[in-house]
Order: C-alpha cells, then structure tokens, then sequence
C-alpha cells in the first residue's frame, strides 16, 4: 500500500501482523486511519532547530481527519463488549437483593438513614455517636436515594432501603465507563468507545466496588473526572492559538476537584492534581519542549499557569471548604484531630486498625487482579508509553498519544501514591483500575494497530485465567471440608449446592482460550469477543450466584435476628438492645435502634444485672452462645436463610427480663 509521506515522497507500506514491532518507528502508538512520519521526516524534524519544534504541530493535527467508522468485526467486539456492560450493571444490580455486608457497608447505609430521620445533613452519626471517618458526599447521595425510596410502596423494607443506598455507587460505576470510553473515542484513542467502557467495567474490583454503598465509588468516580476535565482543559489550551482562553473550564474543573475532596479529603483533589504532574513531566520528556522557550516565554507561561491554578483552587474551596468549617465550628479539635490526624496522617505513615504489614508484593497483585484480564492487557501499552518518552524522536504528542499518557500517568501516580502508605487495603488500588483497564480497552478497539508486547500479556492473562478456573472449581469442595467452622463449611455446601463452582470455573475457562487465541495473533476481533462474553457470563451468573449463597449463611440469620429485635422493641416500649460477640453494625441499621456491643456473655449479664433503669433488654448472640439463670429466655434461632437454625450456626435472640423482687440469700445464724 502506498501512502504519502509529509514531505511529498512516497513509500511502500506493508501490512504487519498485529503484535509485529512497526518497521518504521520503534512504537505502534499512532491513530487509527492515520498517516505515519517517514524515516526521512523524522531525522529532518529531529535535527530543525528546538524554537521551531516548539512553534510547530505534528502531522496528525495538520492533516487531521476523521477516524473512519469501525470494521465489521470490531463492530461485533463491540456488541459483545455492550454485553459485558449489561452484565456488569446486572451484577452490581443484583447486589440489591443481598443485605448489607459487615463490617463497613452498614456504617455508610445508617449514617444516611440518619441523615434522613434527624434532618442533621452537617455531622454524620451511627449508633447515636457522630461518624468522622469519611466526609458527606457518599452519604449525601445514599440519603437522597433512600428519601426517594420512601415515597414508594413498601418504603419502610429494609431491602428497598438497600437497594436505593448502593443506587448511587451503580450510577457513579455507569458515568465513570461512559466518561473514560467517551473520553477515549473523541480523542482518537480507540476506535469504539462501548470497547474501552466494557474494558473498565469487567474489572473485577470496579465490578465489587462499585455495587457497594461506600464511598470508594464517589471517590474514584470524581477523582477521574477531575483528571480528564484536567486534561480537556489542558488539550484545549494547548491546541489553541490565542493564549487568552477563558476561565470557565478551569472554574468547573475546581468545583468537580472540590467535590471530589467531599468524598474522601483532601486525597480527592490531590490525587488528580499529582495525575497531572507525572502527565506533564512525561509529556515534556517526550516532546522535550522545555529546552526551546527562552526566559522570557518561561516567565509568560508560568503566569498563565498561576492564574488558571488560582482559577481552579478558589472553585474547589468554594466547594469544600464550607462543610469542613462547619465541622471544625460544630466539633473543634475531636474532629480535626480524628479526622485529619488519625484517619489520614497516622492511616498513612504508622498503620490503623491492623491494615498494616503487607508483604512487598500486596500493591502489584491487587493492582493486576482488581483490573483483571483486560487491566493485564494494559500493561504492555504502559510500557510502550514510557518507551516513547525515552526514546521517540522531540515532537508534538498528538491526542491519541497524549490520551494514552494521560491514562498511563494515571495508573503510575495512583499506584504510586497508594504502594507507599503504611496502611494497605485492596480498595486502595481501586483508582489505578480504570487507567489500566481503559489501556487495555484501548490495545483490543485498534486491533489492527496492536502494540507490541500484548501477545505475551495476552498469555499471562491466560494463565491468572486459568488459575481462577481452578480455584473456583475447587473451592466449593474445600470449604465444605473444613470442619472446624462450622460456618465456613456451610458456605461451601451451599456453593455445592447451587453449581456456581461449575458456572465460574466453565466462564474462567472459555476467558483464558480467548486470551491464547488473542495471544497467537488471529482473528483479534473475534477473540477480544470471545473474551467480553466469556467475561459477561461470568458476572451475569456466578458471581450473584456465589454472592447470594455467601449470604444465605453468613448474613441472612443476623438479619432475621436483628429484625426480631426490632420487632420485640416495638412491642416492648423502647427496651435496649445488645448484641455479643463481633462488632457487626449491620445490627445496628436492621434492628432500627442503638446497639449496646459485648465481646462476652458474662460482660453483658453483668452491664444488664446491675443497671437499676433496665428492667427488659433483648440480644443477639452467635447461636452457640449460652445465657444461664432465671432472667434469660431464648425467644428464636436464625439458621440458613434466616430460617429456625438447629443451635450450631447462625444467631440467635435472647430476652432479660430482670426480676421485680429480687430474692435476697438468707445468711445462717451462727452463735
């Protein structure tokens, strides 16, 4: 095929193989359906002097055209990636029919239901005592869902409770997959955009995540729309002539970055903020601009770098800033000192509630897993990227570039930032997961122009594949051998049961053929299709399969238990409530009333015996846990299912009732 160069000579072009490394350049990194740079005019434009490199576009914005429209195979890779996204929806959908899980989605959901009983939209509060571990937004959007729960039928069930609580995580997990497909598409990234959204929502950790009522969905979801209206912002300024742009952008592009600091503190708008930089820093290495300003321009664009961060500081103060005054004049220094000191200073450099002392390799597998298959794809394109910035000939990034540095800055800064903290969790690296993923998203949309290294990341996809087919095969089998917990082993016998071993392990399996088929460089279309639906059988059907059963075990019976609580306090006029054993705060939302937690029978009887106020209590208790004398009646045992349990597993509800006269032992007289 003959195309023709910049400088108006012709060359020959042959077709590659997908995963071939580009004859012509040492990087495939170019867009779809456009013209490529000769040899000639990369030496030429590598030798012209730096000021004209700085004044100059490249190629690709010159002759800028449309990308043409998707073959018709890649329109079949986006149908079967348009299946995965309905799966994914389906599966954190389906997390509505499963109550809340212990022990940190309860604290969120009870907070809002508080928000909505006392009208107080400033301070957040469970089990009667304010909650300063997250700032309100999270909470603000789960109590809006629930106020609009209850004007429907059946407003008081806890399940429709639930079920608008985690609404808000779903929506932010569906705008999140458009904005980084869409964001993709019309910077000339890819091909297809429902290709790069289906990418990020079949990883698994934005799969569990964003089902979840937490504040890690919020927190992502406005974190990356700060970096790419960081980015838009930027490329707009960049590709403009006049240097006097408007202000506008940059004001919404605070206010998003202020909103993002209400989800999580002040990580919510820095984390965005050191994006950039690493973006920036990797971009003037690979156009190595910062050689040909002069002083003078130096001192020119550094004010207009001032004025537009100023722009953006003052609109995410606007924001922020009054619900964190409203804090400090309502709590003072409890809750500066809980706030900002334990939950973000010691969290980070000393280590909370036994979150720290991860092994060296925590960081990398939580990252590879929570992005899965397609987060593994990704891999190759940021090392191709770095590549290009170390190596690549001084020219300007066109957008298709520029975009995917802008997403590999943004899987490096996350994983750096979080890797160095002393407190480890997996939700830590769930804001790499969407950067990562949309690269490999990115990889299999332009599958004709492959980059090079994605065959052998298409293998080691295959093999974690392979492993997660075993593992979910085995799994049922294993758990239900465990006889010493008795609750473990019930899990296993109802994964058994239900055949979910078989769904996961047959999904896994069909996913890891798909990757080798990916990986020998056929029909890529075709096997990026296999592997979107293999992906979407899985989500759509063995993980709310697995998830349900977990639950008809695990938290179905403290359910029932709790809702006989509430039950009983409404018959008995307010009497309190306990519980024993864990501290489970799903005790707390189901049983409608303030929990008093033990971590022992003996300590509850003694609190109760000797409180002179307390002539009625009621408590849950694990059902193998035993209260002796008069005072004490097991009213119910919650099994499986919260169905009558047989006194092994599950929980079970207690009544104290303290005697009105209290016999008084006789002392024998001795003369």
């Amino acid at each position: 095929m003959v195309t023709t160069t910049p400088t108006g000579q012709h060359q020959t072009r042959t077709t590659r193989s997908p995963f071939r490394k580009n004859s012509q350049s040492q990087l495939s990194l170019v867009r779809p359906g456009s013209h490529t740079r000769s040899s000639s005019s990369s030496s030429s434009s590598s030798s012209s002097s730096s000021t004209r490199l700085d004044h100059e576009t490249c190629d690709d914005d010159k002759n800028h055209t449309p990308p043409p429209p998707p073959p018709p195979a890649l329109q079949h890779c986006s149908h079967a990636s348009a299946l995965l996204l309905v799966a994914s929806a389906a599966s954190s959908i389906a997390l509505s029919s499963v109550g809340l899980v212990d022990d940190t989605e309860p604290l969120f959901v009870e907070a809002a239901y508080q928000m909505t009983i006392t009208g107080d939209y400033v301070t957040p509060q469970f089990n009667a005592m304010p909650r300063f571990d997250k700032p309100p937004l999270a909470y603000w959007a789960m109590a809006t869902a629930i106020q609009i729960a209850t004007q429907l039928p059946s407003s008081n069930h806890p399940a429709l409770l639930v079920a608008a609580a985690r609404m808000p995580s779903i929506l932010m997990g569906i705008f999140t997959c458009a904005a980084v497909g869409r964001a993709a598409q019309k910077y000339n990234a890819a091909n297809s955009a429902v290709v790069v959204a289906a990418a990020v929502a079949g990883a698994p950790f934005f799969a569990i995540w964003y089902g979840a009522a937490l504040s890690d969905a919020s927190f992502v979801s406005t974190a990356a729309f700060g970096i790419l209206a960081l980015f838009a912002a930027d490329r707009e300024t960049t590709n403009e002539k006049s240097k006097h742009t408007s202000y506008r952008r940059w004001a919404v592009t605070g206010a998003i970055l202020g909103t993002a600091t209400l989800t999580k503190g002040p990580v919510g708008a820095a984390l965005p903020v050191v994006v950039m930089c690493t973006y920036h820093a990797l971009r003037f290495a690979a156009e190595r601009r910062i050689h040909a300003l002069s002083s003078q321009e130096l001192m020119e664009k550094a004010r207009r770098v001032a004025h537009r961060a100023a722009v953006v500081i003052l609109a995410a103060c606007a924001v922020a800033l009054p619900w964190y005054a409203l804090m400090v004049w309502r709590h003072g220094a409890e809750y500066i000192g809980t706030f900002f000191g334990y939950h973000h200073i010691e969290r980070a450099l000393i280590g909370v509630n036994h979150h720290g002392g991860r092994p060296a390799w925590f960081p990398a597998a939580c990252t590879l897993l929570g992005a899965g298959p397609l987060g593994i794809l990704g891999v190759p394109v940021v090392v191709n990227v770095l590549r290009m910035c170390a190596q690549a000939p001084p020219r300007r990034l066109a957008d298709a570039n520029a975009f995917r540095l802008l997403l590999t800055s943004w899987a490096l800064a996350s994983f750096a930032c979080f890797s160095v903290s002393a407190s480890q969790l997996p939700s830590y690296y769930l804001p790499c997961v969407p950067a990562l993923a949309g690269l490999g998203g990115i990889a299999l949309a332009n599958h004709r122009e492959m980059e090079r290294g994605v065959g052998t990341a298409a293998f080691a996809a295959a093999a974690l594949l392979t492993l997660l087919a075993v593992a979910w095969s085995a799994a049922p089998s294993q758990l239900a051998s465990l006889v010493n917990d008795a609750e473990t082993s019930r899990i296993g016998m109802q994964l058994s049961a239900s055949g979910v071993g078989v769904l996961g392990a047959v999904s896994y399996a069909a996913a890891a053929a798909s990757c080798i088929w990916l990986a020998r460089g056929g029909r890529i279309a075709a096997a990026a299709s296999a592997l979107f639906a293999s992906l979407a059988c899985f989500w759509a059907t063995a993980f709310p399969a697995a998830l349900r059963s977990v639950d008809a075990v695990r938290q179905a019976p403290l359910r029932a238990a709790s809702a006989h609580a509430h039950r009983y306090v409404s018959a008995h006029d307010g009497a309190p409530v306990c519980c024993v054993g864990r501290h489970l705060p799903s005790v707390v939302f189901y049983a409608r009333a303030p929990v008093a937690f033990f971590h022992t029978t003996g300590a509850v009887n003694e609190a109760l015996r000797w409180n002179g106020d307390i002539r009625r209590a009621v408590v849950v208790a694990h059902a193998s846990d035993c209260f002796r004398g008069s005072s004490w009646k097991r009213l119910q045992v919650y099994g499986v299912d919260g169905t009558a349990g047989d006194g092994t597993t599950g929980y079970a509800v207690w009544e104290y009732r303290k005697p009105m006269f209290p016999s008084v032992p006789q002392r024998k007289y001795s003369p």
